[in-house]
Order: structure tokens, then sequence, then C-alpha cells
């Protein structure tokens, strides 16, 4: 019998324009830098640059949830969230 794994720390994410701004509005909410998310997180600076322009194409969802972690927030927050920016038409 093959074991179990978690696939869905596997599964990648599509970060949306709306994802992004959510991002930016917590970090600015939590008063932290770029660099202090990527520490707070473990993930490179280069990462939280990437996914706030919009432009990391599928980071796991690990990875999103190490960040939410660091913001203090759930991933539910962060869809939510962008959800919301989504539906009002602004970023």
């Amino acid at each position: 019998m093959k074991p179990a794994d978690d696939s869905s720390a596997r599964r990648r994410v599509r970060i949306t324009p709306h994802v992004a701004a959510t991002l930016i509005f917590w970090r600015k909410v939590r008063r932290m830098r770029q660099e202090d998310l990527a520490r707070a997180a473990g993930v490179s600076l280069s990462t939280i640059k990437w996914l706030e322009r919009g432009r990391k194409c599928g980071p796991r969802t690990n990875t999103l949830e190490d960040i939410c972690d660091a913001l203090g927030i759930t991933l539910m927050e962060l869809f939510s969230g962008a959800q919301r920016r989504a539906l009002e038409g602004g970023c």
C-alpha cells in the first residue's frame, strides 16, 4: 500500500492581481517590509516581490500558508479579501 502524503501542500495556486493586492494590504496593515515578511515566512525576498507583483505563477499552497501565518491571517482570509477586491472591481 502506498503511504499517504499531503498532496494539498503540493498544489499550486494561481496568483491574480487581487491576491497580490490583498497580500500587500495585509503586509502594510502589519507594518512589515517585504524583507520582514520574507524572513518571518521563511521564503526568499524575491518570492515576496514576485507574489506582490502577481507574477509568481503557481506557488505551492504551503508557501502561501507560511506567508499567511507570518501575517497572522488564514488562506481563507487571503482569498476572501481577493474575491472582495475582484467583485468591487478594484485592485
